[in-house]
């Protein structure tokens, strides 16, 4: 068995009015992008982060008495986010 090897373009495969329904696609999608607004920034999280394994506890204030449920240190052991 023999194979032949080959390059083809896409574009010299299809019939000419193949070619410029995919321009037509390409064009149109690409309008699609121009138009978007810049993504919204997300909100900075408040909280505290475990400086130990990474928990995060989401809040204004960290209680004294807090246990991080994952290592069981304490809030001495919690940083800031930010």
């Amino acid at each position: 068995m023999h194979f032949i090897e080959q390059t083809v373009s896409l574009r010299s495969s299809l019939k000419e009015t193949q070619s410029s329904d995919i321009d037509a696609l390409v064009e149109a999608v690409a309008a699609s992008f121009e138009d978007k607004p810049a993504a919204i920034p997300e909100k900075k999280k408040k909280g505290f982060v475990c400086k130990i394994c990474g928990y995060v506890y989401e809040g204004d204030s960290l209680p004294a008495d807090f246990v991080c449920p994952i290592c069981k240190h304490g809030a001495e052991f919690f940083e800031p986010i930010g």
